[in-house]
């Protein structure tokens, strides 16, 4: 149980039957040095593991990987599966966090009010949930680097850098982590992301499918990249005096830079995918009438 930023012994004792990353392991790494080192490890590893296993899995059980001639290409297949993994344990951490810590923390942001509380949260198991995601994304910083820019441009290299800077910055100071996690909990749209890259690469452009996976692309990434992290962005920058309180001057300035960052990454990204969006539904629409005609 969190009690003023620590966690209480009987929490720790009860360990993994509360929750499965509640491990005795994560605990004592955590509370022995406040960084949890080998769960940062571990997740890099398992990370990179499955990059390297999906290419030989994909090749035998995927026709449309094994065409791939292009081997950045299908690297870019590989990592894509390996980032719907973390997508999928982002929002079952995300679930884990709001059905836990919701109602005390969410409410006070929905009051938009500074609360030292808000900026102070952390525990073992956010330290956990952190250092996993921490783990990804620096993984996928070193493929995005070795197959520049194949897998992704300058856009894919500043989000990457600018979110590793905002994990370390938290795990080390033991702040934010609240804040951090929701900015995680936005990976919820990576999955749809994906989806329309595994079924453009099968040929289903043309399908419902495609088109109804773009739609709710849209409605995701507008919930949970522009409204949610939208309005932990602006909670953060009206709190500004907390935030320059909690941390150093250069660093808070830096924090906030992070914020714009992401927040002009996600708006660039909605504003691409929104114009295919409705050149799509236009393109639907113009086909009927052929048809009908």
């Amino acid at each position: 149980m969190y009690r003023g930023g620590t966690v209480a012994k009987t929490d720790v004792c009860a360990g993994w039957t509360l929750d499965p990353l509640r491990t005795t392991m994560a605990h004592a790494d955590v509370e022995r040095s406040g960084w949890p080192h080998s769960i940062l490890i571990c997740s890099t590893f398992l990370h990179a593991l499955l990059f390297w296993t999906t290419r030989r899995l994909a090749r035998k059980a995927c026709t449309s990987y094994a065409k791939l001639q292009d081997e950045p290409e299908r690297r870019n297949w590989d990592s894509r599966v390996v980032s719907t993994v973390h997508a999928g344990f982002a929002v079952w951490a995300s679930i884990w966090l709001y059905r836990n810590e919701g109602d005390r923390v969410f409410g006070k942001l929905g009051m938009i009010q500074a609360d030292d509380e808000i900026f102070r949260y952390h525990n073992a198991t956010s330290q956990a949930l952190m250092a996993t995601s921490l783990g990804y994304f620096s993984y996928d910083l070193v493929v995005l680097c070795t197959y520049y820019p194949r897998l992704g441009g300058m856009d894919f290299l500043c989000h990457h850098i600018t979110a590793i800077f905002c994990l370390v910055l938290s795990l080390a100071t033991k702040k934010g982590h609240f804040i951090v996690l929701t900015a995680i909990a936005s990976e919820m749209s990576t999955p749809y992301v994906n989806l329309r890259y595994f079924l453009h690469q099968i040929g289903a452009k043309e399908t419902n499918a495609y088109l109804l996976n773009g739609v709710l692309l849209w409605a995701v990434w507008l919930v949970s990249r522009i409204y949610m992290f939208g309005s932990v962005s602006l909670f953060m920058c009206y709190n500004y005096r907390t935030l320059f309180k909690e941390f150093t001057p250069a660093v808070a300035f830096l924090v906030l830079v992070a914020v714009a960052i992401l927040n002009g990454l996600s708006l660039n990204w909605f504003w691409k995918i929104t114009k295919g969006l409705v050149k799509a539904l236009v393109n639907l629409r113009t086909g009927k009438k052929s048809k009908q005609n």
